[in-house]
């Protein structure tokens, strides 16, 4: 499939796994409601205008793909790519 992936895509998915990976120590996602993942989302764009404002584009990177991996549990546990019903 990911051939099938626009290259930005495919780097930026590559970006998400990576940051999953590094923070894996703070236990699996399902443990956590909708409300805490939509705030930490909604900060990750806090630190994500701070990063541009300040012209980072490494911590730009992190923001955008911590907001898009947050993004991704919520639709996992909530949106169209549950697999179970809450």
């Amino acid at each position: 499939m990911e051939q099938d992936l626009r290259p930005e895509l495919a780097a930026f998915a590559k970006a998400m796994e990576t940051r999953l990976k590094e923070n894996a120590h703070r236990g699996d996602w399902r443990t956590y409601n909708f409300y805490y993942l939509a705030a930490c989302l909604a900060a990750n764009l806090g630190h994500m205008i701070r990063a541009y404002q300040a012209d980072k584009p490494e911590s730009i990177l992190k923001g955008a793909v911590d907001m898009a991996n947050y993004a991704l549990m919520i639709s996992d546990l909530y949106g169209g790519l549950a697999t179970r019903k809450r």
